[in-house]
């Protein structure tokens, strides 16, 4: 009998300023979660410093500093089936910038929920805006276009 081949789940990875926008982006993780797709950040709970420049979470580690959450995220989302870039009216802080620009230079190309509101990012989000709803149907079917093609 052949061994069963183990099932991995897709992941989306999630960024935004969750200073600013947490509401919306704990509601597309739930989204994604109900699709049956792994949301590994941001982690479920909700921050444990709302409105702090760098936001933390109940989950994170309080002997790690901010910039090894970040490592963390960044690594994630390295590993994650998609990453999505989630900024209503186009805003991206510095910490989502820093986010999309270590996914470009490593070849992974995010999706956008809206046109981002800076030049500097705009140029990644072409032809890469998506609805949840879009980036789960692609996410479920393995249809996510290859970057290197």
């Amino acid at each position: 009998m052949p061994p069963q081949l183990k099932h991995t789940p897709p992941t989306i990875v999630v960024y935004g300023s969750y200073r600013r926008h947490m509401p919306i982006i704990s509601a597309a993780r739930s989204f994604f979660v109900r699709q049956g797709i792994v949301v590994p950040v941001p982690p479920s709970g909700q921050p444990i410093n709302p409105g702090a420049e760098f936001v933390r979470f109940p989950e994170d580690n309080p002997r790690f500093s901010d910039e090894k959450i970040e490592e963390l995220a960044i690594a994630a989302g390295l590993a994650a089936t998609a990453v999505y870039i989630m900024c209503p009216q186009g805003y991206t802080g510095p910490s989502v910038r820093y986010e999309i620009a270590c996914m470009v230079d490593a070849g992974k190309q995010p999706y956008f929920s809206e046109q981002p509101g800076t030049t500097d990012i705009q140029r990644h989000a072409r032809g890469r805006i998506a609805s949840m709803q879009q980036l789960a149907t692609m996410v479920l079917r393995s249809t996510l276009p290859n970057p290197h093609a």
